[in-house]
């Protein structure tokens, strides 16, 4: 595979799991992160909380990880390969929205709330890139699915950054004494609607409303700002 583009090692990683009948990209995507830590020092099932590796016998894994070492040398490491390129090999049409913001929009979302050496917390994050591509100090998310609460804290593993990823409903899995200088987040709206028919502004409305009631403690108000973008993506700072 010499000279192979990332796209086509890529391309070539996922023919490799379908031909053995793992067609969902989700659990491609999982394997992969699991193969990845693997890279760098992180035994297959030494951490129930990451990605655990599940292959069928007759799966060439040899090949794969060779193709993916590949991959990871010219996107300059494993952790950009997976947060860049492996990330959205995802179907956007997926159930529910879930499909991680382009890393553009998260840079241009994260630099204005200024998070270096704060508080951090995302509590619909995700892949966890808010939080990766955040300056913060101390790092929290949350998502109510496992499997990307898996991804997530691998995702940060790869970029070597500590942080503490919880799995539930963030109405109740922050807890009453915590307190965090910066928010920032993707929240799964659901449903679309015209920015002009006046439901975007509902819209807002309810998930600040939802932010207040997960995060409690808060000091919101004089001191706090919103940004919400044309992408309908939130940060706030306190």
């Amino acid at each position: 595979m010499a000279g192979a583009s990332i796209a086509s090692l890529l391309n070539n990683i996922w023919a490799a799991f379908r031909s053995v009948g793992i067609t969902d990209d989700l659990r491609i995507i999982e394997q992969l992160a699991a193969l990845l830590l693997e890279q760098k020092g992180v035994q297959p099932g030494s951490d129930r909380s990451l990605p655990a590796l599940s292959v069928p016998e007759e799966f060439n894994l040899d090949d794969v990880r060779q193709q993916l070492k590949d991959a990871s040398a010219q996107a300059g490491g494993g952790g950009v390969l997976f947060d860049r390129s492996i990330l959205f090999r995802l179907d956007p049409m997926l159930a529910g929205g879930q499909y991680p913001p382009p890393r553009h929009i998260v840079r241009l979302m994260t630099a204005p709330v200024e998070t270096a050496g704060k508080t951090v917390a995302d509590i619909a994050c995700g892949s966890g890139g808010l939080l990766i591509h955040s300056q913060g100090s101390s790092l929290v998310g949350m998502d109510i699915s496992p499997e990307w609460a898996r991804i997530a804290r691998a995702n940060l593993r790869l970029h070597e950054k500590q942080g503490d990823i919880r799995e539930g409903n963030a109405l109740r899995g922050i807890k009453s004494d915590e307190r965090f200088e910066r928010i920032v987040m993707n929240p799964p709206f659901g449903e679309k609607s015209s920015v002009n028919s006046g439901h975007a502004a509902k819209r807002r409305s309810s998930t600040w409303r939802s932010i207040r009631e997960a995060v409690p403690n808060q000091s919101y108000g004089q001191g706090g700002a919103v940004r919400h973008s044309a992408t309908r993506r939130l940060t706030v700072s306190m």
